[in-house]
């Protein structure tokens, strides 16, 4: 009996794949049309390189609204673009790197992505339940000493919000 309605499965969701597929290959193609039509219509306004950064904007919001593709690839084809065709300076392009508050939020995604990594986010939400229990006040004050642990870990924190 398995073996009968093991085909069926298959089919069924080979059938899903391909509808999903299908879904995705037309959202690309639609994006890749907006895209198009507005470079062409910027052109019609502004200079070549404005309509040109009008389309490459738009294409990679909509792929990282979409998530066709993973979200940095949008990042560095914006970036590798703007400087293969030295759409503006490289210092224009590269700007926001100098930022100390790029590199905070850098950094912060770095510790996020190592203690979600490690499972030390499990650990600490296992033993703040042991300790303050699992109620609506107990979340509060969990939520409140971790705000309160985290300004001490990160002092510039405390400093951007002033």
């Amino acid at each position: 009996m398995s073996q009968h309605n093991h085909p069926v499965q298959s089919s069924t969701s080979l059938r899903d794949l391909v509808c999903v597929m299908a879904q995705r290959y037309c959202l690309l193609v639609l994006i890749l049309v907006i895209t198009a039509a507005i470079g062409l219509l910027s052109y019609e306004f502004l200079g070549l390189n404005q309509a040109l950064v009008a389309g490459l904007l738009f294409l990679c919001i909509a792929f990282w609204a979409t998530s066709l593709v993973p979200a940095y690839w949008p990042a560095l084809g914006l970036f590798a673009f703007a400087t293969a065709t030295q759409l503006a300076p490289t210092q224009v392009i590269f700007a926001g790197f100098q930022s100390s508050t790029f590199w905070l939020l850098f950094s912060g995604m770095v510790f996020g992505a190592a203690i979600n990594h490690t499972g030390i986010n499990s650990r600490a939400t296992r033993l703040l339940m042991l300790i303050l229990g699992n109620s609506y006040q107990g979340t509060i004050i969990k939520i409140a000493l971790f705000a309160m642990a985290l300004a001490f870990l990160i002092p510039l924190a405390s400093a951007v919000s002033c």
